[in-house]
């Protein structure tokens, strides 16, 4: 039993996508809110834990398909890191338009920040 935890345990260490995975989904959760400062610590430990026990499940049902697995996770994580800034910038100028506008039709008229040439 001891070699198969071992084994189990060298073969998650060596898995580049569950620790890339593991990493994005921290990164995301700070920047969401959902993982708070001084924190990420607590929650590396319980998703590589998670990880650990994956892989576990799959060395007795698939051990063929761990390979693939870690694979499409850090094919997910290095899409993630791409794909996150990209729809930041899609959907952060709308946004920042219709703030600046809401804003401003709301501030109309006060002195100093409502100041305005047009009539």
């Amino acid at each position: 039993m001891d070699i198969i935890l071992q084994t189990i345990l060298t073969l998650y260490l060596g898995l580049a996508g569950f620790a890339a995975i593991i990493a994005f989904l921290i990164n995301l959760g700070k920047r969401v809110g959902w993982v708070k400062d001084g924190m990420a610590e607590k929650w590396s430990q319980w998703l590589n834990f998670v990880g650990l026990v994956v892989v576990g499940v799959l060395y007795f049902v698939a051990p063929t398909a761990i390979p693939y697995v870690d694979s499409i996770l850090g094919a997910l994580a290095n899409l993630g890191g791409v794909l996150f800034p990209v729809l930041a910038l899609i959907f952060g100028w709308p946004i920042a338009v219709g703030v600046s506008s809401f804003t401003h039709n709301k501030t109309r008229g006060f002195p100093i920040f409502g100041f305005s040439h047009s009539k």
